[in-house]
């Protein structure tokens, strides 16, 4: 363990040497880092699909994507379907409540209601790239936005 902690220590000072950071920048990201929950709640990526549960493909057949998201107060399960025609974005809130639900990306943003029983649909979601998917459950001081993922 001690080997590991060394050598994690020697690979900083390298890059601290090699490649320091421009003047600020540190300032600058414990600022950001700070403000991450303002007006929201941070949902953590807590299961995904493609990394925790990987599945042989087979040629032409892509399964669908599944994510799980958690907070405090919400768990948000989404599925990304290939319809062929485009994406489709299936979702539920645990606890079950209507909300108002937005995908953002960098050149777009999608919206969406749950319905009494947290579920929500989005088609035809876009290209590929990052996205975070923000929810406003009705009656809730905080939404809940999802960390960014990449689709």
């Amino acid at each position: 363990m001690t080997d590991d902690l060394d050598f994690e220590q020697e690979l900083r000072r390298a890059a601290e040497l090699l490649d320091p950071l421009p003047e600020g920048m540190r300032r600058h990201a414990v600022e950001a880092f700070s403000l991450r929950s303002l007006d929201a709640e941070l949902a953590a990526l807590t299961f995904d699909s493609l990394l925790d549960a990987p599945v042989p493909l087979v040629r032409g057949v892509q399964p669908p994507r599944l994510l799980t998201f958690r907070s405090s107060a919400l768990t948000i399960d989404v599925e990304l379907v290939d319809t062929g025609r485009g994406r489709r974005l299936i979702g539920q809130l645990d606890p079950a409540s209507p909300a108002e639900i937005e995908l953002h990306a960098p050149d777009r943003t999608r919206t969406a209601r749950a319905d009494d029983l947290g579920r929500f649909t989005m088609d035809d979601i876009g290209t590929a790239g990052p996205v975070s998917i923000r929810c406003r459950v009705d009656g809730a001081s905080l939404p809940v936005v999802t960390e960014w993922m990449s689709i």
